[in-house]
């Protein structure tokens, strides 16, 4: 069971890297615009990662799951920053923040549930 644990940190860690290490300003200037290419960019780059990933641990279905992640993380983001709070100071948006990182997480663990359940 280890081999899913794993997969989950990795997402995990491929979560920190492309939100906080690698997303450009660009592209949280335009996540709020639907359709704008920053923010289709940024999330493209969860999909493809979540492939990769997804395909070290001979995982079927890689493709559908990055799929589904690049959509998932894309809308999460783009309800966030157009109708969350933009004024760091205030309570309200640490709580959106925090609510935005709890759906990505979310969406890891139904990954990996989905494998878990379905392509075991």
């Amino acid at each position: 069971m280890y081999e899913y644990e794993f997969i989950l940190i990795l997402l995990f860690l491929k979560h920190f890297i492309f939100d906080f290490i690698l997303q450009t300003k660009s592209m949280i200037s335009y996540k709020g615009i639907y359709g704008h290419w920053y923010g289709i960019k940024h999330s493209l780059h969860h999909g493809l990662a979540t492939i990769l990933i997804l395909i070290l641990f001979n995982v079927q279905s890689v493709i559908m799951l990055g799929i589904l992640e690049f959509i998932v993380h894309y809308h999460i983001d783009w309800i966030k920053v157009k109708f969350g709070s933009k004024d760091i100071s205030t309570d309200r948006f640490w709580v959106e923040f925090g609510l935005d990182q709890f759906a990505h997480s979310i969406t890891y663990l139904i990954i990996v549930m989905y494998i878990v359940r379905y392509l075991t």
